[in-house]
């Protein structure tokens, strides 16, 4: 997987020589491998790293012991890190959003505020092909036009922070490789109980509809990836 990531991020200009990288680690598998990845190929890639992990207040003390594994991660592998915290509840109730959009823009916002205080422009995220699979099948079933059958670019500006780029160097790889990789190289992510929770419709998706999909087409995921690069 790291010549795999290596290429990807070659191939799509994600990480120029000479810059620092904020890694999104919430320590779950996705973004552990992620960080991991990007450490083993900091030598070749010419960047640096800088850690950043947030607390969204969903999970009380679950929550704060995902933070400070993360900090005790980056903390071993020699690297800075950044622990934030925020009340998505709180935000929910001011906005009346729900808790997936307020989870997403509570991230959003702490990434960029941690990216410009280390001086960095590169925000890098584990969203992978199963994302990006699940995220194609959201704007189907909400109706969508080619823009959203494009799903997740390997680039593009951070939401609501056009200054700040947010790249994904593992979109072309799966969750499978991903969670291999993990048992291969001894990682011990954290396991985040509400992703577990088929009342949010990404994890109904995730864990009942894509399932159902891949018993009529097993290569259901390499074919919607397929459809986002013809859709691009």
């Amino acid at each position: 997987m790291h010549q795999k990531a290596f290429q990807t991020i070659q191939k799509h200009n994600l990480i120029p020589q000479h810059t620092l990288v904020v890694v999104a680690v919430s320590g779950g598998a996705d973004s552990l491998a992620l960080l991991h990845i990007l450490q083993e190929l900091r030598p070749r890639l010419e960047c640096d790293l800088h850690v950043a992990t947030l607390d969204h207040g969903l999970r009380g003390a679950d929550g704060a012991a995902d933070a400070h594994f993360v900090a005790a991660t980056a903390a071993a592998w020699g690297l800075p890190v950044t622990i934030g915290n925020t009340n998505v509840p709180a935000l929910m109730e001011q906005t009346g959003q729900g808790v997936e959009t307020s989870a997403r823009q509570a991230r959003y916002a702490f990434l960029a505020g941690v990216a410009r205080d280390v001086g960095a422009s590169l925000v890098a995220t584990a969203h992978h092909a199963d994302d990006q699979a699940e995220t194609i099948l959201l704007h189907l079933l909400r109706g969508s036009g080619l823009r959203g059958l494009r799903g997740m670019a390997f680039h593009a500006a951070l939401p609501g922070f056009p200054e700040i780029t947010l790249v994904r160097p593992l979109l072309a790889t799966s969750r499978t490789e991903i969670e291999t990789y993990c048992r291969e190289h001894h990682l011990t992510p954290r396991h985040d109980a509400t992703n577990q929770d088929t009342t949010l419709l990404r994890n109904h998706i995730r864990h009942d509809i894509l399932p159902q999909l891949q018993t009529i087409n097993p290569q259901i995921v390499p074919t919607l990836m397929n459809l986002s690069e013809s859709a691009q």
